[in-house]
């Protein structure tokens, strides 16, 4: 009898920690499909429920989100397309693309292509706008386009363009679906770099980090466009990429902030791409509060 008693008392943690794990995976994939983006993981609030689910599971998501300073995002219909050869096709049943889609509860339009839109699509250039876009978009039901060839990416929305380059087709059109869900939780951004920072507790440190943020090549201008509880947004005029990544790398007073816990590795993955936006910490040490943020 004690025997068994004990290795009931051995084997007890192991199935709670596996429901642990299925409720926090659970709970950041309800997540990243009500916001859009896995800059939700980065805020604090979000942080504090995914390192306990289990004190969350009755809380609605939406209260969650609204706590984040996020909104419920709607997801844009996206015409994607891959390419084949010199033509573009559509997705078909790529398992990987697909996944992507349903991990981020995407809408791909399924209407077949116009002839006509061949030669508009290979007029397309990537970071450039065309006036053909919006008359494109419409006649096949989208709100953005997203093309893939091999494992380069370009995204074209009114008044947005964005691309890059990634590991796999799917990683793609993750980083794709995150610009489009950037732009849409930070509209006053739209069209530049942005840059959140966490660890900021006072006025000082906010104009601190400006300055920080304004000695970076090609950041001419720097605007704060949010904050929430020590966490700020800078909209920068210097483009998002490479460039802006490696000179952030070379400030140690802007490490890269760490993930949350216990995350799905695609969460950190798309975490972690600079094509909408990079998640710093303010290193404490060279900060000293003078005035608390409001």
């Amino acid at each position: 009898m004690f025997v068994r008693l004990l290795s009931v008392l051995f084997l007890l943690p192991l199935p709670v920690l596996a429901s642990e794990v299925a409720d926090r995976e659970r709970l950041a994939s309800e997540l990243l499909q009500l916001t859009g983006t896995a800059a939700v993981f980065d805020v604090a609030d979000v942080r504090r429920a995914l390192a306990d689910p289990v004190l969350h599971l009755g809380r609605p998501r939406e209260q969650l989100v609204a706590a984040a300073g996020l909104k419920i995002w709607t997801a844009p219909r996206i015409w994607l397309l891959q390419a084949d050869g010199e033509r573009w096709r559509g997705v078909g049943t790529d398992p990987d693309v697909l996944a992507v889609v349903h991990e981020r509860g995407l809408v791909l339009t399924m209407l077949p292509q116009l002839p006509s839109a061949e030669a508009l699509l290979s007029g397309l250039q990537p970071g450039s706008d065309s006036p053909a876009l919006p008359g494109l978009l419409a006649a096949h039901q989208a709100d953005a386009l997203v093309l893939l060839r091999g494992t380069s990416w370009a995204l074209w929305q009114p008044g947005m363009t964005a691309q890059g380059r990634e590991a796999s087709a799917a990683q793609a059109l993750a980083a794709a679906a995150e610009a489009l869900g950037v732009r849409q939780q930070w509209p006053e951004a739209a069209g530049r770099a942005l840059v959140q920072v966490d660890g900021v507790a006072d006025i000082a440190t906010v104009l601190a980090v400006q300055t920080a943020l304004q000695s970076l090549p090609g950041a001419r201008q720097v605007q704060l466009v949010r904050s929430r509880g020590h966490s700020v947004w800078f909209a920068l005029s210097a483009p998002m990429g490479e460039a802006l990544r490696r000179a952030l790398d070379a400030d140690p007073r802007l490490p890269v902030l760490r993930p949350a816990s216990g995350l799905p590795a695609s969460f950190v993955d798309a975490r972690h791409r600079g094509s909408s936006l990079l998640a710093r910490r303010w290193n404490a040490e060279t900060t000293s509060p003078v005035q608390s943020l409001p």
